[in-house]
């Protein structure tokens, strides 16, 4: 028997809120504020069965409800929440292949912003997409408004790459960037360009390329060169190059594929994937090479000088905390586990032999060392680590991914009942802490019938 919890006040009340109530086969699977802050945007999905079926879940909405329940509006149907942009809500048809603009009050029906794609970068002067045209040729066009959408085409002629690890349609992989009023793209003869947003200018910035990359302020580009071109056809090895736009200066870094390489731009380094040697390899913005510590493989960068690595052992993993100039120090080490950074350390999730399934035990290890600590001897594989340290999960998950819905302590070794019926996705509503340390969970109660969504906030 668990322990009860004690409700505080939340939205006037000394018990949970109801949010949202839901339809039957309606689940809630996502949580964003309009730009207003005055309404909650729910993304639901609905499907005609249990979801352990594996059922069709392309149904899908975008419910907006006052942030402590009330009169709700479906504001869009077939379509999920895609970003904010200067005041508006935007979302993206479930294929993928429109945005629309969504009155978060439901008093207006969607209007199209964007046929062909949802994959906007967003500028001060408008929205910048790659529309895809015949075969791998597209062109770059800006929205200027989105109250009043007109698709005005910048330069005609762009490449629109597949990636055959993200898949073919991932527009977040296409060589595009752009921020305040500048654009980079690539065009089909192997040019990367600079277009200028405002006046629609163009600046060829290199030659000769397959694939590039830009770094999150636009003046680092990873690219790599179109021939001579070894390997697999959907992966083709050449070399990389380093190129700094500020001084027009390049460097020649090793020779693989950026194929699978989304973000190589990290802290103050440049991450790039070489199947060659199995894993990833570190250099700096003038191409010199950072060597790892025998033995391991990257995980992460953690800081200018601060990295996550790890190391196989005989029968364990170990993941390391490795600042340069130090030895790597073990942070946790683990059995058949799935790591993962969370907060100031490592949170590994461990395969057990638990009753139901996706259950086993959570440890975590903390990068200012201390030794690994148990934070969980049960819980679902879909959790959350809440930011004030606790943790939300179900156990004895059933054919309609619903189970008891706990909230654990670390450190106190509290185990507090929720919900008995609570729903699998319910620790993903809460990315972002919505409600400011309020929890929010979905319920499916076959008892009384209740299906719907609800704030809380939780006493210690």
């Amino acid at each position: 028997m668990l322990d009860p919890p004690r409700f505080e006040q939340t939205c006037g009340e000394q018990e949970p809120v109801e949010l949202l109530a839901l339809n039957p086969g309606e689940h809630a699977f996502r949580l964003d504020w309009d730009p207003s802050g005055q309404r909650v945007l729910v993304g639901v999905f609905r499907v005609g069965g249990p979801l352990g079926t594996q059922p069709d879940t392309s149904d899908r909405a975008i419910v907006s409800v006052p942030p402590c329940g009330g009169e709700s509006a479906v504001v869009a149907e077939g379509m999920e929440y895609k970003t904010a942009y200067d005041g508006h809500v935007l979302a993206c048809a479930v294929d993928g292949d429109a945005l629309y603009r969504v009155d978060p009050l439901g008093e207006r029906p969607p209007v199209l912003v964007l046929d062909g794609t949802c994959g906007v970068r967003r500028t001060n002067v408008g929205l910048v997409a790659v529309l895809p045209g015949s075969g791998s040729v597209g062109r770059l066009v800006i929205v200027r408004d989105p109250d009043s959408p007109v698709v005005e085409t910048l330069l005609d002629g762009v490449g629109v790459p597949v990636n055959p690890f993200f898949g073919g349609d991932d527009y977040q992989t296409t060589p595009l960037w752009a921020d305040d009023e500048l654009a980079i793209a690539m065009t089909p003869a192997g040019e990367v360009v600079e277009v200028n947003l405002v006046d629609g200018s163009t600046t060829v910035l290199l030659e000769g390329v397959l694939d590039f990359r830009a770094s999150g302020g636009g003046s680092k580009i990873l690219w790599q060169a179109d021939a001579p071109l070894a390997g697999e056809p959907q992966t083709p090895v050449s070399p990389l190059f380093l190129y700094d736009r500020e001084t027009t200066a390049g460097v020649s870094i090793v020779e693989t594929h950026l194929a699978w390489t989304a973000s190589p731009f990290q802290s103050d380094w440049v991450v790039v994937r070489d199947d060659s040697a199995l894993g990833r390899r570190l250099f700096d913005h003038a191409g010199d090479e950072l060597p790892l510590p025998p033995e391991t493989f990257l995980r992460g960068v953690l800081g200018p000088d601060r990295f996550w690595l790890s190391r196989q052992m005989e029968e364990t993993t170990q993941e390391l905390y490795w600042e340069v100039g130090s030895e790597p120090r073990v942070v946790v080490e683990h059995v058949l586990g799935h790591p993962g950074k969370s907060g100031d350390g490592i949170k590994v999730y461990i395969e057990d032999d638990h009753p139901a399934m996706n259950e086993g035990g959570l440890l975590y290890g903390s990068f200012d060392g201390g030794g690994a600590e148990v934070l969980s001897e049960r819980i679902n594989f879909h959790h959350r680590l809440l930011p004030d340290g606790r943790l939300l999960g179900i156990v004895g998950e059933d054919n309609n991914a619903h189970g008891q819905l706990r909230l654990e302590d670390p450190e106190n070794g509290s185990v507090l009942e929720i919900d008995p019926y609570g729903y699998l996705h319910s620790p993903s509503l809460n990315a972002g802490d919505p409600f400011d340390g309020d929890i929010v969970y979905a319920v499916d109660d076959p008892r009384d019938g209740r299906h719907a969504l609800y704030r809380a906030r939780v006493a210690r």
